[in-house]
């Protein structure tokens, strides 16, 4: 998380164990302008962790060494993140070439989100887990 204004709080609401917090415990960090913080847990998933801020800041998630579908390397996959207000609600995705399959990962903001998917002209209902 980088802040973008002296003053900024953030709360931050992990789903595990971090570093600096308890899982399901929100906690809060005071920074300034260019003031980076970073939230880790090893060997756990921070999905469905909570960061706000009372000013506007910079999140990026990803991992050092990810694996992608056991390719035999690994390497940094990094990603800002929009703020919630700004999801929207039609994606593309652009498979990988001579691949076999690729894997994806949704993720929904509210309870009850249906996935609707387009494959090969026809359309299906997509659980989401």
């Amino acid at each position: 998380v980088v802040a973008t204004e002296d003053n900024t709080e953030l709360v931050i609401d992990a789903s595990v164990d971090v570093a600096d917090g308890t899982g399901g415990v929100p906690y809060t960090i005071n920074m300034n302008e260019g003031d980076a913080y970073t939230i880790s847990a090893t060997n756990n998933d921070l999905t469905a962790t909570t960061v706000s801020s009372n000013n506007p800041i910079a999140c990026f998630t990803g991992t050092n060494q990810g694996l992608v579908d056991g390719c035999g390397a690994s390497s940094h996959l990094w990603e800002q993140q929009l703020p919630n207000n700004l999801w929207g609600n039609i994606y593309g995705f652009v498979p990988f070439a001579e691949k076999q399959g690729d894997v994806l990962r949704f993720i929904a903001i509210e309870d009850n989100t249906e996935l609707h998917s387009k494959i090969h002209h026809r359309h299906c209902k997509v659980p989401l887990i």
